[in-house]
């Protein structure tokens, strides 16, 4: 029964992007009413070069049912592709806003570059893949950026 909701999700999800979504998970729940959806249990959505794996997203939808948010939790890790470059990265909750095409990991968070040795930490960071941009912010601790200059 549960493989018969996963197809379902991921026929669903499929529809409302261009690109084909893939969507593994051991409980789905939705709320047709709400338009809000929760997937629990080794959760993994796979859409293009991204792939997103929590315990626990929840997916919220408007009235169309079209997606408007993903925010993952409980073990959220990630692999993203920004500016042409693939990131890796983990955080307490990871959001991610579908019309404003924005990811934000919140509370403990870190992302790497996977070509060099570029990271970031922070409490929160967030990537705008609209505008290119990325923003780091940290309230106890300071923000940490790593990197390595090139030798000439």
């Amino acid at each position: 029964m549960a493989s018969k909701i996963i197809l379902f999700l991921a026929l669903f999800l499929g529809l409302c992007y261009a690109e084909e979504i893939e969507v593994n998970a051991k409980s789905f729940f939705a709320d047709e009413l709400k338009g809000e959806s929760v997937l629990s249990g080794d959760v993994v959505i796979k859409r293009g070069e991204d792939i997103l794996r929590a315990q626990k997203v929840f997916l919220y939808m408007d009235a169309k049912r079209q997606p408007l948010r993903y925010v993952a939790q409980n073990e959220a890790n990630f692999v993203i592709k920004f500016n042409g470059k693939i990131y890796n990265g983990k955080a307490d909750t990871f959001t991610y806003d579908v019309l404003k095409d924005t990811y934000e990991m919140r509370g403990n968070a870190f992302v790497s570059e996977n070509t060099s040795d570029k990271k970031l930490y922070g409490d929160v960071i967030i990537f705008d893949k609209k505008q290119g941009t990325y923003l780091v912010e940290s309230k106890d601790k300071p923000s940490k950026f790593t990197f390595e200059l090139e030798e000439k």
